[in-house]
């Protein structure tokens, strides 16, 4: 199951890039206006509509900036509902379950432990409008609104997101809203799902059960604390 589930994440998740970030770095870029597609080979800044089935820059490519509207149809979003679904059931909250391999510090069984970085350093793959996908994947940030079908995994969301099954995040500032889970690092703002776990932040959780820090309870949780 585990072996699968990587198989998944890694599918998912997928960042080609690996470069500095492009604000610390010149980087020359290709400017496409009103429609292009995605995934890009060359460094794209696209103003107008993107569509494809990964908003993600490949090859030698660093850059991606989507300035509008973005529509992604992953065929891998289909296996990452999935496996969401059936890691959450097998141990959401269960505090008593210890597990050696279990990459989550606090000790969880979890099949999508906290990230313990974010990833924005790497490189530069940005959303800022509105997004529309089956399943969003690993860009660095979500700047907007975003709907997504069964999953989304962005590195770091500013707005409003809707998700069918699962947002998992390192970090949040805004209203997420998942149909089965949300998950992030560090927050700052609402999380509405069954299953909500953020590590750290000032967070209003909403859903069956919630967990901030090592507090779990039911209905709501609450911390405004820094």
């Amino acid at each position: 199951m585990r072996l699968l589930g990587s198989i998944v994440l890694a599918l998912l998740m997928v960042k080609p890039g690996y470069g500095q970030s492009a604000e610390n770095i010149d980087l020359d870029y290709k400017t496409r206006n009103i429609i292009w597609g995605t995934p890009v080979s060359k460094n794209t800044k696209i103003n107008g509509v993107a569509i494809g089935l990964l908003t993600v820059p490949m090859f030698e490519a660093e850059l991606l900036i989507i300035n509008g509207l973005n529509i992604e149809a992953s065929p891998f979003a289909v296996f990452g509902g999935v496996f969401a679904i059936v890691g959450t059931i097998l141990s959401p909250f269960d505090p008593f379950t210890k597990h050696k391999s279990a990459p989550d510090s606090s000790g969880f069984r979890d099949f999508f432990p906290y990230f313990t970085d974010s990833i924005s350093g790497r490189s530069l793959t940005a959303i800022n409008g509105f997004s529309i996908s089956t399943g969003l994947s690993r860009i660095d940030n979500l700047r907007g609104i975003g709907i997504n079908a069964l999953t989304s995994f962005p590195d770091q969301v500013n707005g409003l997101e809707v998700t069918g099954i699962m947002n998992f995040h390192y970090s949040f500032k805004g209203v997420i809203i998942a149909g089965f889970r949300n998950k992030t690092t560090t927050g700052k703002g609402l999380q509405i799902g069954l299953f909500n776990s953020c590590k750290e932040g000032k967070v209003v959780q909403i859903g069956l059960l919630n967990r901030i820090g090592k507090v779990t309870t039911p209905i709501i949780n609450i911390n405004l604390r820094n």
